[in-house]
C-alpha cells in the first residue's frame, strides 16, 4: 500500500512562507551589512541636540583618533533641523586642530537652511539633513585631532537644530 503525504494545512503553509520571509530578510541584511560599509571613511558621528534647543555655550567636540594613511581628507559638516528653526540662515564656527602641527584653521560659515515662506515652515511636519562640505585638508599617518563646532547665532538656546555630526573620508 502507498503511503500518501498528510495534506498541507493552512497553517503549515503560513509557517513554510515565515520561514522563507525570515531567510529572506537574513540574506538583506547580511548583504548590506557587507556592502554598506566604507573603508575610506574616517569618523561619521553625530551629536543630538537637546529639544530645547543648542545652546551658545555648547560647543561640540569631535575628536579623530589615529588616521591610518597619508591622504587628503574630505570633511563635511552635517545638520539635521526641524520646523521649529526659525530663521532662513545659520551661521556656524569650526575650528580643526589636527596634531602634531597644532595649527587651528577655523571656518566661519554662513548655510542656508529654508528657503520656505515662515507660513509654510510653521505648519505640518518638517525635517530636513544638510551637508556642508569644508576644505579638504592633507593628513599624515597616525595624525590625531579635534574639532570643535558652535553656533555664532545671537539666541542663547537655538530651537530647530537636531544633530550636529562631522563626516570624514578621503
Amino acid at each position: 500500500m502507498k503511503k500518501c503525504n498528510p495534506p498541507i494545512t493552512l497553517n503549515r503553509m503560513k509557517k513554510s512562507l515565515n520561514d522563507i520571509i525570515i531567510l529572506f530578510f537574513a540574506l538583506v541584511s547580511g548583504i548590506m551589512s557587507l556592502t554598506s560599509c566604507n573603508e575610506d571613511t574616517v569618523l561619521h558621528t553625530y551629536y543630538s541636540i537637546s529639544n530645547s534647543g543648542w545652546k551658545k555655550s555648547d560647543t561640540l567636540l569631535f575628536r579623530v583618533d589615529s588616521i591610518s594613511q597619508n591622504a587628503t581628507y574630505h570633511i563635511a559638516l552635517e545638520l539635521r533641523s526641524n520646523h521649529h528653526y526659525p530663521y532662513q540662515d545659520i551661521w556656524i564656527v569650526v575650528e580643526r586642530e589636527f596634531e602634531p602641527l597644532c595649527q587651528v584653521q577655523i571656518d566661519t560659515i554662513k548655510y542656508r537652511l529654508n528657503g520656505l515662506e515662515p507660513q509654510r515652515r510653521r505648519t505640518g511636519i518638517h525635517h530636513a539633513q544638510h551637508r556642508i562640505l569644508l576644505q579638504s585638508q592633507k593628513m599624515s599617518c597616525g595624525q590625531n585631532g579635534t574639532i570643535r563646532v558652535a553656533h555664532l547665532m545671537k539666541d542663547d538656546v537655538l530651537p530647530g537644530i537636531c544633530d550636529v555630526g562631522i563626516h570624514i573620508n578621503h
